[in-house]
């Protein structure tokens, strides 16, 4: 494994800072990167009789309104679960009795530090979203079938969607 020799701190932000670290093993190198100040939850939460609750949202950095399933940060003094059950709530209303992990991952382990943990939300009850002030979620209802195609053609473009799917389709295999 190769020996950090320095480190430098560009960048500190709410969110993430940006580092940039100088290595050595057979030669020197310099890695820069986004350090993130908390990990993330991901919830695909299906309804009994088999609807994906989605939710559309502004994303600053693509600038565009994204499809996506339910995530957010895994605040101070919070295990994953906990989170899990607080950003269904607040994103889409619906409170989960089951929720079931999924597992986790580092989401781009080359240039950031971001780790993602992965749940199943399911025996649902519908309630009233209730956002940070700072969001504006639209919570979408689709059948299973709907949501796959939304994947395969391209509609859902962000990878954490994509992870979770795929998370579910090896879980249900189990079963």
């Amino acid at each position: 494994m190769p020996k950090k020799i320095s480190e430098e701190n560009l960048f500190d932000g709410i969110l993430f800072s940006v580092q940039r670290e100088k290595y050595q093993d057979e030669k020197e190198y310099i890695r820069e990167f986004i350090r993130t100040k908390f990990e993330v939850v991901v919830v695909l939460p299906i309804t009994h009789d088999g609807k994906v609750i989605l939710v559309e949202q502004f994303r600053a950095p693509v600038r565009s309104n994204l499809i996506e399933v339910v995530a957010g940060k895994i605040e101070e003094g919070e295990i994953p679960v906990e989170a899990a059950f607080r950003e269904l709530e607040e994103e889409t209303g619906y409170e989960a009795g089951n929720m079931i992990s999924l597992g986790k991952a580092f989401v781009t382990p080359g240039i950031s530090t971001e780790r993602s943990h992965y749940f199943l939300a399911r025996d649902l009850r519908k309630g009233t979203p209730n956002p940070d002030e700072d969001e504006d979620v639209h919570p979408i209802e689709v059948s299973m079938p709907e949501f796959e195609r939304m994947l395969a053609e391209g509609q859902i473009e962000d990878a954490k969607s994509l992870v979770i799917y795929g998370l579910y389709k090896l879980w249900k295999g189990e079963q």
